[in-house]
Parts: C-alpha cells; sequence; structure tokens
C-alpha cells in the first residue's frame, strides 16, 4: 500500500539522519548563492543596496555551507576533531568541508564596506571562491564513483590439493 508517508520516505525525507540534514543545508546554500548572482547581475557595485541584496545573501549561503560541511565532517569522521577515515566517503566530507570554509572567506572578504564602497578584499574573495569551486567540484568528482556498483572478487585460481588434485572454484 502506498501511504503519504511512504511517499516522503521514498523521496528523501529523513530529518532524522545527519546526512540528510547536511544535505539539506547545502540545497539551501546553492540556492542563496543562485539568488545572489542573479541580483548581482543587476546591481552594480557601488549600489547603496549592493550590500543588502549581494554581500547578505553570499553570507547566508556560506553560513549554510558551513553548518553543511560540518555535519558531513563529523558524521564521517565520528567527531569536529577527528581526523576523517582513508576512505572515499572521507576525502568527499574533507574535501567539501575545506570548500565551505574557502567560501566562508570568500564571503567575509566580499563584505561592501560602507565607508569606501568597495570590497574588504576583492583578491581574496575571487580566489576564495575559486578553491571553494575547485573544493567543490573535487568532491563530485570522487562522488561519481559512489554509485558505481562494486565489482565481484575475482575468481580464485585452481589451487592443488595436498593430494595432488586440483581445487575448481564452484560454479
Amino acid at each position: 500500500m502506498f501511504t503519504a508517508a511512504a511517499a516522503l520516505q521514498w523521496r528523501g525525507w529523513q530529518p532524522h539522519r545527519a546526512d540528510w540534514w547536511s544535505g539539506s543545508l547545502q540545497l539551501l546554500g546553492t540556492l542563496a548563492f543562485n539568488a545572489t548572482t542573479l541580483r548581482a547581475l543587476g546591481t552594480a557595485l557601488d549600489s547603496p543596496s549592493y550590500d543588502r541584496v549581494v554581500w547578505r545573501p553570499d553570507a547566508v549561503g556560506s553560513v549554510l555551507f558551513l553548518a553543511s560541511g560540518y555535519l558531513a565532517y563529523v558524521q564521517v569522521s565520528g567527531g569536529a576533531l577527528r581526523l576523517p577515515p582513508r576512505t572515499r566517503d572521507g576525502a568527499i566530507a574533507a574535501v567539501n568541508l575545506f570548500g565551505c570554509v574557502a567560501f566562508g572567506v570568500s564571503a567575509v572578504a566580499a563584505f561592501v564596506l560602507p565607508a569606501t564602497g568597495s570590497e574588504a578584499d576583492i583578491a581574496l574573495a575571487n580566489s576564495a571562491t575559486a578553491v571553494g569551486a575547485l573544493a567543490f567540484l573535487v568532491g563530485a568528482l570522487l562522488l561519481l564513483g559512489e554509485g558505481a556498483p562494486r565489482s565481484e572478487p575475482a575468481t580464485p585460481p585452481d589451487r592443488p590439493l595436498s593430494d595432488g588434485q586440483v581445487s575448481r572454484p564452484a560454479q
């Protein structure tokens, strides 16, 4: 029987899981960054509304990314101060958290100073954005292998038994 609860479960509604929250927060952060990008296309840097329209969504997206990356890292490593395991999951969590931190640095550096009307540090904002994007790309590329089917172990070779007969794998 197909119920509403089953439909929510099928669609991935699992708020009791840390990885669900991590993915949800990253989605919200991505939406905030996309809103920033769209608004930035129509807002001049020297506009009085630039800080309200562009920087604040960047900051919101960065905070959401940091929370997402932190949750994923803690989930995989077993604690905030523990190193992640030397697995694909551990590498994905570490590189994504690094990207989240880079985007956070970028957001702080992109803050428009009211006195001058210019960004706090444009070079740092641009380089940290590039580093964050590169880290997310590496995380995504590592994630590609997650969905691949696991290969079956190779059939063991024929082995001689102690009496000279040959053991063959079961068919």
